[in-house]
Parts: C-alpha cells; structure tokens; sequence
C-alpha cells in the first residue's frame, strides 16, 4: 500500500500488519552534517518501518509531512 516516496497513500486501507510507513533514519542524529559531509552512505542509515497494529479495515485519511 506504500507509494514509490515510502508513505501510504490516502484512500488507502490499513490491515494488521500492513507496513503504511518505510522510512529511513541516520544512525548518528548527534553531529551536524553539513556540505558534502551531509551526503553520508546508505549503510548510515537505519530502516524504521512502522506497521499498523489495529483489527484493520482502517482507511488513510490525510498524510502530513514533517521536514
């Protein structure tokens, strides 16, 4: 149910177990990453995919990003 930017698309329906977030976090968020240090590799990244937990038949509603 996730659209190609990782992120469930509204109209979209949740069941148990359904991933309906896949994103990815750096491992480091202490030190600030400026300039080309800010271009890091993929393995400093972690996966933090979210699932939905519920009975199911859920339906996005609205999707709010966060920069």
């Amino acid at each position: 149910i996730l659209d190609d930017d990782g992120i469930a698309a509204p109209g979209e329906i949740l069941r148990p177990y359904d991933i309906h977030i896949n994103k990815q976090s750096p491992i480091d968020t202490r030190t600030p990453k400026t300039g080309s240090a800010a271009n890091l590799p993929d393995s400093a990244y972690r996966s933090n995919a979210q699932s939905f937990n519920d009975n199911g038949g859920e339906v996005v509603d609205r999707v709010v990003l966060m920069l």
